[in-house]
């Protein structure tokens, strides 16, 4: 069973992402002052003050409120989350940037570049530095620049999500359950009747999954099951155990089991319908990845004959479901299949903080951008694929 073909990411697209994230990365001590000097000038300027200080909480939520993302003519919206590398040798870059890159040469819209994303990003409040500096030179508690940081991104990224139309490109290589972009803005494009799952187009490529009996994970690869799959129920552990009882199973539902449970409840075309089956039975066959994989052959020989089960078919063996990746990022990006801490430009958070709420930033910006599973690279030749490695570390910036 074959992975989907996508378009590609050109070698110049590659590059440029980089230089943008170098540049952008480049935070000298002149760049922290003029960041923190702007965003209190701005605060006074709109009389925005507790007392001697000014109110960074107060103006970042009001901004953001008040200047909702405007639909960009004739523009697709581009989401991101993690980062991604074009093959296993070169460097990863963040998904954020890639997106940044991409909208160059692909007319994409960011929304770290809509008017009041541009000027949140300016802030760099995603840049632990440029908070410390607020909080000795202006007396700003950090916590409170947080606070303020994490809803203005939040509700731009809502808006950005209902200003969309028609279709969505999306920057992530696995979309982790708790980024902003697999736990807000994914669902919701999902369930929006004018977009839905046939409209949202992955760019970069999903990584492979080692543990995965191959049909599976070419099947995890198509855009509408991704689309509705996150990483934490295809994990080679299974899902935590908020997620089996959110999905209404038992603690002890064996993860190939749960897989195929999540699996029978996506919205699908009726030309994924019969694949999705095969891999339903396929999953339900054996009660671990280890023994579908040892099973190989004989499985496989057998999956167009079994009609779909579910899971409460069967008696699912005994055992823990293990648990799922951290789930504190909000904005997270990945690097092709193992994403990595990174700052995203414009939303996402810092190293430390994990995923994205407008940007991907596990505290910050609810917005997320665009995978990774792309090989990027040279065009023509098929970079070689990264395993996936395990669960997602924090990202940073708005993305997640």
């Amino acid at each position: 069973m074959a992975r989907p073909s996508r378009a590609r990411i050109t070698a110049a697209e590659w590059n440029d992402a980089h230089k943008i994230q170098k540049d952008y990365k480049d935070l000298t001590p002149d760049r922290v002052e003029a960041a923190a000097r702007s965003l209190v000038e701005d605060c006074r300027n709109s009389g925005y003050m507790v007392g001697p200080r000014v109110d960074v909480r107060g103006y970042l939520n009001d901004y953001a409120a008040r200047n909702p993302v405007d639909r960009a003519d004739h523009k697709t919206f581009a989401f991101w989350s993690y980062e991604s590398a074009p093959d296993a040798s070169s460097d990863p870059v963040e998904n954020h940037f890639l997106a940044k890159a991409c909208a160059k040469t692909r007319g994409y819209q960011v929304l770290s570049e809509t008017s009041t994303g541009e000027k949140l990003d300016s802030y760099r409040l995603f840049d632990p530095e440029v908070i410390e500096y607020l909080d000795i030179e202006y007396n700003i508690p950090e916590s409170e620049t947080e606070e303020g940081r994490d809803r203005a991104w939040s509700d731009l990224s809502k808006s950005f999500v209902e200003a969309s139309r028609d279709e969505v490109h999306v920057f992530v290589p696995d979309v982790h359950q708790e980024s902003i972009l697999g736990k807000d803005e994914l669902p919701a494009l999902v369930s929006r009747p004018d977009i839905g799952p046939e409209n949202i187009h992955f760019v970069t490529d999903l990584p492979e999954h080692a543990h995965l009996p191959r049909e599976v994970d070419a099947f995890l690869a198509h855009d509408q099951v991704r689309a509705q799959v996150t990483m934490d129920h295809y994990s080679k552990d299974g899902p935590s155990a908020d997620v089996l009882a959110d999905a209404g199973l038992p603690p002890d539902t064996r993860p190939p089991h749960a897989l195929a449970h999540k699996l029978s409840t996506i919205d699908l075309s009726p030309d994924l319908m019969d694949e999705r089956d095969r891999v339903v039975s396929l999953l339900n066959s054996r009660d671990s990845y280890a023994e579908l994989q040892q099973s190989g052959r004989d499985v496989a020989a057998t999956r167009g004959s079994v009609p779909a089960v579910g899971v409460g078919t069967e008696a699912p063996a005994k055992g823990s479901s293990g648990t799922s990746p951290g789930a504190e990022d909000l904005l997270s990006r990945a690097r092709a299949g193992a994403p990595k801490p990174a700052h995203s430009a414009g939303t996402g958070v810092p190293a430390a903080k994990e995923n994205h709420v407008g940007f991907d930033a596990s505290q910050a910006l609810p917005h997320a951008g665009p995978p990774k599973r792309d090989g990027g690279g040279t065009q023509g030749k098929q970079p070689p694929r990264i395993p996936h490695a395990g669960g997602p570390n924090r990202g940073q910036g708005r993305g997640d």
